[in-house]
């Protein structure tokens, strides 16, 4: 037997559960962990390897997932034979030289596909997709997130009408001129928060607005219209779920198009598409003669509010704030005046 340990969350609520996971030589993995004991073959099981650093997850057919600590299961994904599974598992058992051996070979392999292959396919992808099938992409995606992490603004009609102003003010960003569309939200799991969605739906919390300035929400608004100017939120969903979100866009799509809010909220933007949308940010700041400072101070503001409510916030990714300051003020001396 195979054994790896990880968190395991219900997917209907955002609490998760330490479990170890075991593959058994019957060709099913078992689960076991304070008031969790389940089990499943392995064969109804999807595993999804994002890019980057983060977890492999382990998904259950009623939607439960289960983040991964380390990658000892994986070898058990290349083939799905029962027969061979159990054979596979008797001779790691025999032979660990040979299983360290296949898994280095397989985290060697892994690291390519993630680093270099799907970098350059979610790019290709993200070109050759018409606008309409991408915004038809975010509304999917809109509507998952609003049956899971979402609930109705509970704002004044004058903020909002303040806060549709303010998006006039960044759309169209040239020179891309795709219309954008604010939704506003509210969400108990996400606290303060705002992002973009494929297809230029950007979504802004009400803990967010109550946080913010005007100034800032202006920065906000505008640093997520970066992501969509360069059609970030397609490229990280392609390269979460890879060829069945492919197969989604231009197919039925249905089973394939699952999942893929939770690709986008729990996976953080590259580095460079991060300091690519603060450059739009603070840009869009001088544009209308405001400071740039309103954008860093929001970025503050949001690593406090995480700090205090333990919260993960989706403007607040791998660059730290020093670094993301110093590139974006970088950025503005080389901008015309």
């Amino acid at each position: 037997m195979l054994h790896s340990s990880g968190t395991y969350y219900d997917g209907k609520t955002s609490r998760g559960v330490p479990v170890q996971v075991v593959a058994q030589v019957d060709g099913r993995v078992a689960l076991r962990g304070e008031g969790l004991e389940r089990d499943e073959a392995l064969a109804a099981l999807r595993l999804e390897q994002p890019p980057g650093h983060a977890q492999p997850c382990l998904h259950w057919p009623d939607g439960g997932m289960v983040e991964l600590a380390d990658p000892q299961l994986l070898p058990l994904f290349a083939n799905r034979s029962a027969t061979r599974i159990q054979g596979a598992l008797q001779w790691t058992e025999r032979h660990p030289a040979g299983l360290v051996a296949a898994l280095l070979l397989s985290v060697a392999s892994l690291t390519g596909v993630v680093v270099v292959g799907l970098p350059l396919l979610a790019a290709g992808v993200s070109a050759a997709v018409p606008l309409s099938l991408e915004r038809k992409l975010g509304k999917t995606v809109l509507a998952e997130l609003d049956q899971t992490l979402l609930q109705p603004s509970q704002l004044p009609p004058a903020t909002r009408q303040r806060l549709q102003g303010m998006l006039k003010k960044i759309q169209p960003l040239p020179p891309s001129r795709r219309s954008l569309e604010l939704q506003l939200r509210r969400s108990s799991l996400l606290g303060a928060n705002a992002l973009c969605l494929p297809g230029g739906v950007l979504v802004v919390t009400d803990g967010l607005v109550r946080l913010a300035s005007d100034d800032e929400l202006l920065a906000v608004l505008a640093h997520e219209a970066g992501h969509d100017h360069h059609r970030h939120p397609l490229q990280m969903l392609v390269r979460g779920q890879g060829l069945a979100l492919v197969a989604g866009l231009f197919g039925d799509g249905g089973k394939a198009l699952q999942g893929l809010s939770q690709t986008l909220v729990r996976n953080a933007y590259s580095r460079r598409f991060e300091l690519e949308a603060d450059r739009e940010a603070v840009a869009t700041l001088r544009r209308w003669n405001r400071p740039p400072e309103a954008f860093f101070s929001i970025l503050d503001k949001l690593e406090r509010e995480r700090g205090a409510t333990k919260l993960p916030s989706i403007l607040l990714t791998h660059p730290s704030n020093q670094e993301r300051e110093a590139r974006a003020r970088a950025g503005l001396r080389s901008l015309p005046p």
